[in-house]
């Protein structure tokens, strides 16, 4: 099991591998790509902050839980203040122009995946494939303590697990 790390003021091309800028990734995209090197049992820290990105799911599925945590305490980071970790479409923190329609996170035959403490935001166009979290043909997702904001209508899950089920590829 490793952990890693996503800050503002990291870099993709660091290792990921420490809390610090010279040492965590920027983007949540990276951590969850085909390069980043997850597997099953390992953490990825999110600190708080603004993520204006799209992020397509990269990784092979592990065969245990991968676990993406919003750490909104920041405790897992020094220099930085509690906050929230915003995963979003919009330019800035939901109330500025719309940068991205579609899903915002996704992915197709991924399993094994766990996300807490984000707040998910963007106007996914709602037709197939394309809402604002998008899981097809996947397993084992699941998401505690997230609100979805979808066109500034929001969802909250307080849940301490809520697992997705299977969803049919329509």
């Amino acid at each position: 099991m490793a952990t890693y790390y996503v800050r503002p003021g990291g870099n993709d091309s660091n290792a990921g591998t420490g809390p610090a800028t010279n040492q965590a990734w920027a983007t949540v995209q990276k951590a969850l790509s085909s390069t980043s090197g997850l597997v099953g049992g390992d953490i990825v820290y999110v600190a708080p902050g603004h993520y204006l990105e799209q992020v397509t799911i990269g990784i092979t599925s592990p065969s245990s839980t991968v676990q993406i945590i919003g750490d909104v305490t920041a405790s897992q980071f020094t220099g930085l203040s509690a906050g929230i970790v915003r995963l979003s479409g919009f330019s800035s923190a939901g109330n500025a122009a719309i940068v991205y329609t579609g899903a915002i996170l996704k992915g197709t035959s991924k399993n094994n995946l766990s996300f807490s403490n984000f707040i998910f935001e963007g106007r996914g166009t709602g037709t197939s494939g394309n809402g604002l979290v998008t899981f097809l043909t996947s397993q084992n997702i699941s998401f505690s303590k997230c609100l979805f904001s979808q066109d500034r209508k929001s969802t909250r899950l307080n849940s301490s697990h809520i697992p997705l089920s299977r969803m049919p590829s329509s």
